[in-house]
């Protein structure tokens, strides 16, 4: 759980709040007008009041680049100018009355939802309607008149949602592209963009909902347990979701497994109304009893500290109670960190050192993500006088079925020779089913018949014999692009022997491109990415080097 400090409390309602650029806070309450402050010292900035501006005020919003507020009174919205606090602008919206108003991500228009379902568009610097973009409709199922009840935005994207559960997404520029679904009856409290064509819902009735629009369908629902979801927040790292209900708790959601990973990640002292992201590692919330509340997450800088001090059971630990660490560079350092004093370990443990190795490992005792693997690491070695054996009698099925057992197994000298006893056998195998010879390659083969982890690619060779042919021929002829198109027809062939070095091959055609780039060698570049083209375990790297050699 994180902890969480008092940033400000105010003395009346807190209405709306909203980060706006320059790291500037914006705070509306029910009596005393809006308050704009630097959000790193908290110092006031600009108090902004108007006669309009007060508790019969119907909707309220702030434009991102801090220049604008628009405000609504009956059939009036008000646009004032923060920096000069005089209103610019009074638009008249002909009787209607608006209940929301939102500014898109540009700062450019500003969208009224009205009492009777109409989404308007208007410019901030224009007195006219622009457009009616959308009529919901006049009654939902509860013989209510059909309104607004979320706003989200991506790019010139614009998404609405409504009290009785419809979804509108336009184009703003164009004011095309129009889709429109439902999920359910159910008011939708909270719309997120993923991209321009995945969004992320929530209902009344505590449910999350995962639409692609492309499609129109509807890809995961999930019941969060929450009686009623009021707000979705995607975490400075996408591929968590913060979720806030009617509760004094924040849950996290992992948006790519669809699961919950905590269920109380932060909690208040009352109930959460606002959740705000302000920058990578902090968030803003806005409490019933009118404070605001800051939560500083997990810092990747934190997780390199104790990487550094060498307190690397603290990091673990540290990981451990925040998931989305382990999406950093510095995670990646951390394993590394770990690995080197896990191989210092079997190589003691190999030397037959046993003390020096449980002095090594003893730092990760109780850290839960190692404490198995070390404990699985000394019984693998109170089992290899069994193993060295095994090798020497080359009962090679028994001795891969102990390192099966035992990982820490797979990293000794034995081992490796069984490997390269195996990788010659089935070298061998490959040319007696290219010159057809099955029965040879059968017997060449029947020794490791037995040898569980062998036994599925065995089978396959064997029995597809000329897929495995075109394979081993896209080998020999370095045809990366059909190499990587059969081996997606079947996990299997990327565990032939050779199929390790065809990737070393690719690595080094990267490599070598890289270098026609930085020799502007514009011909050969071309031959080598459009023999690496379609491969995808190199998308992005030959990306980045596309994007280079554009630039020449």
């Amino acid at each position: 759980m994180l902890y969480t400090s008092q940033y400000l409390r105010t003395r009346s309602k807190i209405r709306e709040i909203k980060k706006l650029d320059n790291n500037i806070i914006a705070i509306c309450t029910d009596s005393h007008g809006i308050k704009l402050l630097s959000f790193d010292d908290c110092n006031t900035i600009q108090n902004i009041s108007h006669e309009n501006l007060n508790t019969n005020t119907s909707a309220i919003a702030f434009s991102p680049n801090s220049e604008f507020i628009a405000f609504s009174l009956d059939s009036f919205i008000y646009i004032l100018h923060m920096p000069s606090n005089i209103v610019i602008k009074t638009i008249n919206t002909q009787e209607e009355k608006i209940e929301m108003l939102t500014f898109d991500l540009e700062s450019k228009y500003i969208i009224g939802t009205t009492k009777t379902g109409r989404v308007l568009q208007y410019r901030y610097d224009g007195s006219s309607l622009l457009a009616r973009l959308y009529s919901f409709d006049e009654q939902n199922t509860k013989n209510k008149a059909t309104t607004v009840s979320s706003f989200a935005f991506y790019k010139n994207y614009m998404a609405c949602g409504s009290n009785n559960g419809t979804i509108f997404t336009i184009d703003l520029h164009s004011r095309t592209n129009k889709i429109i679904f439902n999920n359910n009856n159910f008011r939708v409290n909270s719309i997120i963009f993923l991209n321009s064509t995945d969004i992320i819902s929530a209902d009344n009735k505590g449910n999350i909902y995962f639409n692609s629009l492309k499609n129109n369908k509807l890809i995961k629902k999930i019941e969060t347990g929450f009686t009623k979801v009021k707000q979705i927040v995607l975490m400075p790292n996408p591929d968590f979701l913060m979720v806030v209900g009617d509760t004094n708790y924040i849950s996290i959601y992992d948006i790519k497994k669809y699961k919950l990973l905590y269920n109380k990640y932060i909690e208040f002292d009352d109930i959460v109304k606002k959740l705000i992201v302000v920058d990578e590692f902090t968030l803003l919330a806005s409490l019933n009893n009118n404070s605001l509340e800051k939560v500083k997450l997990p810092d990747s800088n934190e997780l390199n500290s104790l990487i550094v001090k060498n307190s690397l059971d603290k990091a673990f630990l540290l990981v451990q109670q925040h998931t989305m660490l382990k999406d950093t560079k510095e995670y990646k350092d951390l394993e590394k960190a770990y690995e080197n004093i896990y191989n210092q370990a079997l190589e003691a443990l190999i030397n037959q050192n046993k003390n020096k190795a449980t002095e090594l490992t003893k730092i990760f005792k109780y850290t839960d993500s190692k404490k198995e693997e070390i404990k699985l690491l000394f019984q693998a070695f109170d089992n290899y006088a069994r193993f060295k054996t095994l090798y020497i009698e080359k009962k090679y099925p028994l001795a891969y079925t102990m390192a099966s057992k035992f990982p820490a197994l797979q990293k000794t000298f034995q081992y490796a020779k069984m490997e390269e006893q195996w990788s010659q056998t089935f070298k061998n195998a490959q040319r007696q089913i290219a010159y057809g010879r099955y029965d040879n390659a059968s017997s060449l083969l029947n020794e490791y018949a037995t040898v569980i982890q062998k036994r599925p690619i065995i089978k396959l060779v064997l029995k597809n014999n000329h897929d495995f042919l075109e394979f081993l021929k896209a080998i020999e002829l370095k045809d990366f692009q059909k190499v990587e198109k059969i081996a997606k027809t079947n996990e299997l062939f990327t565990k032939v022997p050779t199929y390790t070095g065809i990737k070393d091959e690719i690595n080094l055609a990267l490599e070598d491109l890289q270098k026609d780039i930085n020799n502007s060698d514009i011909k050969s570049a071309i031959k080598k990415i459009t023999k690496l083209q379609n491969i995808d375990h190199i998308i992005k790297e030959l990306t980045i080097l596309k994007n280079e050699f554009s630039a020449i």
